[in-house]
């Protein structure tokens, strides 16, 4: 997707405050992976299945509340949202994943992620930071969607920020700490197994931190 549509897609969930039905399908397999009934949850949302994967259709944030709402509280996997985030890959995110893999450095493709974030998460804002601890990606949102507050959701945005910077660079993305907005929960296998560095729970943010220089990072060619 040439950069000029992603700027026009953009502008259009701007303008309108919608969303578009083109970003059903990662939500799909979302529902898919849990073994949720896929036709009752559209249902539930007033979801016309036929929209699925269209850019020329729309769908409220009131939608799409009910939809991941009723999908999380669902899923029976309490890992689900470490589950379906480590599946990720910039290739996922279609037409933006290949413009970040195109960037120069990791930095330059988180640039592109925060300039064009609208057309996948509009619901959710994204800042880069450099501290002394190092380079850091934190994830906000707001808390008038019941879905971006509950655990699955947040495990699902950090296990995807990571899963998509380890694919950028190939492999190690230099991660030294994570910190999540959930409680700690009572095993912390998973969690461990998955990021593999210290873990903080019940912060204001979620957040991502790395070596202080990754966002310098070159990606393959």
């Amino acid at each position: 997707m040439p950069t000029r549509a992603l700027r026009r897609g953009r502008d259009i969930i701007m303008a309108t405050g919608l969303l578009p039905a083109s970003i059903l399908p990662a939500l799909l397999e979302i529902a898919l992976k849990s073994r949720l009934n896929v036709q009752a949850l559209f249902d539930r949302a007033g979801i016309d299945p036929d929209v699925v994967g269209r850019a020329d259709r729309f769908i409220t944030y009131e939608q799409l509340d009910t939809l991941l709402s009723t999908a999380f509280r669902q899923a029976s996997d309490p890992f689900f949202g470490i589950s379906v985030g480590r599946d990720n890959h910039y290739n996922a995110l279609d037409g933006l994943g290949n413009l970040m893999a195109t960037s120069n450095t990791l930095g330059e493709a988180l640039e592109q992620l925060l300039r064009y974030k609208d057309l996948l998460v509009p619901y959710l804002h994204f800042e880069l930071c450099a501290r002394d601890e190092g380079s850091v990606l934190a994830c906000s949102s707001s808390d008038e969607l019941e879905f971006t507050q509950m655990r699955l959701h947040n495990e699902v945005v950090l296990a995807t920020i990571v899963s998509i910077a380890r694919s950028l660079l190939g492999g190690d993305m230099g991660l030294r700490r994570v910190r999540m907005r959930p409680p700690e929960p009572a095993d912390l296998f998973v969690y461990r197994d998955f990021f593999g560095v210290p873990l903080e729970f019940d912060c204001p943010r979620n957040e991502v931190v790395m070596e202080p220089d990754k966002f310098a990072a070159a990606l393959p060619t």
